[in-house]
């Protein structure tokens, strides 16, 4: 399901987000100021951004928003949490 877009992610995530079980870690994506989780299991492999970004996706430091909508931080403040 790598590149795939849900047609229904609010129903998707109303069901299963809880459900999901993430990497702890964050991989940094290159642009957006965003990182995403992977999913645990490699039997089914997604792309965060696309699949469920509100769920698997925040904005990096110095960026603020949610999931993947981040903007930069205005200047003389910053975002630390991740």
């Amino acid at each position: 399901m790598t590149n795939t877009e849900l047609a229904n992610r609010e129903e998707t995530m109303a069901n299963c987000s809880e459900e999901l079980q993430m990497e702890e870690m964050w991989i940094t994506r290159q642009t957006g100021g965003y990182s995403c989780h992977d999913l645990v299991g490699r039997n089914l492999r997604v792309t965060p951004e696309q699949f469920l970004p509100d769920a698997m996706c925040a904005c990096g430091p110095g960026h603020f928003g949610a999931g993947t909508n981040c903007s930069k931080c205005p200047k003389d403040t910053f975002n630390d949490q991740m």
